[in-house]
């Protein structure tokens, strides 16, 4: 049976936004749980990775932001509490203080580097995400006639969305 694709697309909104095992999203919008899975393949082969848009979609609120947090708070804890050790250390000439300190400064550095390297490519597109999100909202408000279409040409651009942003 030929879906419209607002269909497949109510059951991709379901399972990133909704957070619903893809059996419950396919059951809310009346499709068996094998056709789902067919488009939930089909698209991953057509660069649209559910699963990362459902992961991206998750932390585009607060997510990302307390791990990061959590991470940071951490780090800056060792951190500071390797500088009071420092201070405090007598036995400890110039030569190997500046060493430690040349230590903890790259270790800074490389783990600020790092967390930008693997928050950038989810943010991006957890952002991009959050504004299709509002856009669809908007167009749904002022004008509902279009939604239909929206929902159509989402399908092709969310692929293209994710291609594009993993490549950056």
């Amino acid at each position: 049976m030929a879906y419209p694709p607002e269909t497949r697309a109510a059951v991709r909104a379901a399972y990133i936004y909704q957070r619903l095992p893809l059996t419950d999203a396919a059951a809310a919008a009346g499709v068996a749980e094998g056709t789902a899975r067919t488009w939930m393949r089909c698209s991953r082969q057509d660069g649209d990775d559910w699963d990362a848009c459902r992961t991206a979609a998750s932390l585009s609120r607060e997510g990302q932001l307390a791990v990061a947090s959590m991470v940071l708070e951490q780090f800056v804890l060792q951190f500071r509490s390797t500088l009071e050790g420092l201070k405090g250390n007598t036995q400890l000439g110039p030569i190997e203080r500046a060493e430690i300190l040349a230590r903890l400064s790259d270790s800074y550095t490389k783990m600020m580097s790092s967390a930008a390297k693997v928050a950038t490519p989810i943010s991006r597109l957890a952002v991009a995400l959050e504004t299709l999100r509002e856009l669809a909202k908007y167009i749904g408000a002022e004008r509902p006639d279009s939604l239909p279409v929206f929902a159509e040409l989402l399908e092709g651009f969310g692929a293209r969305l994710t291609e594009t942003l993993a490549r950056a």
